[in-house]
């Protein structure tokens, strides 16, 4: 086995939920600790999420499609922050608690630009 494919096995073991690494945006999640943070990629576009509380989530479903409702992402965070290699469009964003609170959000990402969307729960 090529140190290529051992490398995308274990990217795709840890990210997502499809086999095809190529097919999904999916760069990074975590972001628990301020080590995390540190070592965040910079770069693409982050989703937040966090309760009306301030608190940060962890443990969120997230489906993503694009305007003709295709899925584009289909993973569970393991931390606060998603961060993704999006092209340009508009997305839906569908993002579901472990207690079963969902929120939806359509975002647009520009071509060229980095942005940051917050997702907020209500409650602590």
């Amino acid at each position: 086995m090529s140190i290529r494919s051992k490398v995308l096995m274990i990217v795709t073991a840890g990210l997502i939920s499809t086999p095809l690494l190529a097919q999904n945006p999916v760069i990074w999640t975590g972001g628990i600790s301020e080590q995390e943070r540190a070592e965040a990629p910079t770069t693409g576009t982050r989703l937040v999420f966090f309760v009306s509380a301030g608190n940060y989530l962890s443990n969120i479903a997230v489906r993503i499609t694009d305007s003709n409702d295709r899925e584009i992402v289909n993973t569970t965070t393991a931390g606060p922050w998603l961060i993704l290699d999006l092209p340009a469009g508009r997305y839906n964003v569908q993002a579901t608690r472990s207690n079963g609170d969902e929120q939806g959000v359509q975002i647009e990402v520009v071509a060229g630009t980095d942005a940051e969307f917050g997702i907020m729960f209500p409650g602590s």
